[in-house]
């Protein structure tokens, strides 16, 4: 199914892991890749990737949301499979209004929550 349909893939975890899931999916996953830095816009129409390595996305500005927002629902731009990382879960921050729904559940048609037991949020509100 990755490889036929090409879903956008929203990827959680520590850097360590989120480094060697997006290397496991770059190797499997056929086509030039672009890797963005952290709040780049959107690409412009002359990349010929075939995916998009977009990094901490829950540091994407509200502005910058904004921009992906208009760009992934723009028919007439042919879009590349996203694979999106961040360090943190990204859905208190769509229920706390810091970063568009919309936004995430583009990126978020995969979730890959890799954050072992002692990342997640639940572990470290017991904890405190």
């Amino acid at each position: 199914m990755l490889r036929s349909v090409r879903p956008n893939i929203l990827v959680i975890g520590g850097a360590d892991v989120l480094a060697s899931t997006v290397s496991t999916l770059v190797a499997v996953l056929p086509g030039p890749v672009s890797y963005l830095p952290p709040n780049a816009p959107p690409p412009a129409g002359d990349d010929d990737a075939e995916m998009l390595v977009v990094p901490d996305i829950a540091s994407l500005s509200q502005n910058r949301q904004r921009e992906w927002v208009r760009w992934l629902s723009d028919a007439d731009v042919r879009h590349p499979q996203i694979v999106a990382t961040s360090e943190v879960p990204v859905y208190p921050l769509v229920t706390s209004d810091q970063f568009s729904g919309v936004l995430y559940y583009r990126l978020n048609t995969i979730l890959l929550d890799m954050q072992t037991a002692d990342e997640s949020p639940a572990r470290k509100s017991r904890e405190r």
